[in-house]
């Protein structure tokens, strides 16, 4: 004759996820700073890795993977109340260094190749191209720096910000100790005013 097994109260067992939750919410109510130094502190080697393995051109250096990591401590801390324990910090400081690096890669690569076609075209090397093609386009080249050239350096450092390093209107704003606003309306202004000249210069007879 089998006999059924008796059930036994056991003692609800909290998930790794929710001690984690437990443990962010207690560094919260506590305000310790020795507290959030010690959890900064183990997730930030894992952060330098996530960046790392994120950089496959190997186009950033130690320096920036460090203010990648604080950038997204940064960030994670200002929004942990919006997780509510879904993942542990060390994830989400993760999830965020990767998107930063992807970005900033992006951005180093655009500007890098930006600046090697307009070499290759300055020098003649592209391949199967012709002569006077290459005539036209430096001259068009040379009306687009004579336009940027007219205006303000900051105008000139936002243009080159946002077309080839791809920096967001905060980014700009944190640079220059300016509004998102006023990065806005700089920007905007500072097109309209290259793209009149640019075509104006273009009409004319340039001299080199």
């Amino acid at each position: 004759m089998k006999y059924k097994k008796i059930w036994k109260y056991q003692p609800y067992r909290t998930s790794r996820r929710e001690q984690d939750y437990q443990q962010v919410q207690e560094f919260l109510k506590s305000g310790d700073p020795e507290l959030w130094k010690a959890l900064y502190e183990s997730a930030y080697e894992i952060v330098y890795q996530c960046a790392y393995g994120m950089d496959f051109c190997r186009v950033l250096g130690p320096d920036d993977y460090c203010e990648i990591a604080d950038e997204a401590s940064a960030l994670c801390y200002e929004q942990l109340d919006r997780y509510q324990g879904l993942s542990q910090f060390s994830g989400w400081v993760g999830g965020y260094s990767k998107n930063i690096t992807r970005t900033r890669c992006r951005q180093v690569l655009t500007g890098l190749r930006y600046r090697r076609q307009l070499y290759e075209v300055s020098t003649g090397r592209m391949r199967d191209w012709d002569p006077l093609w290459i005539l036209i386009r430096l001259e068009r080249y040379y009306c687009l720096w004579k336009a940027i050239s007219d205006i303000s350096e900051t105008s000139q450092r936002i243009l080159e910000a946002r077309i080839l390093e791809k920096l967001s209107l905060r980014a700009i704003a944190q640079e220059l100790n300016l509004t998102q606003r006023e990065v806005k309306t700089r920007y905007e202004a500072a097109c309209n005013v290259v793209r009149t000249r640019f075509l104006r210069y273009c009409t004319e007879k340039v001299e080199f």
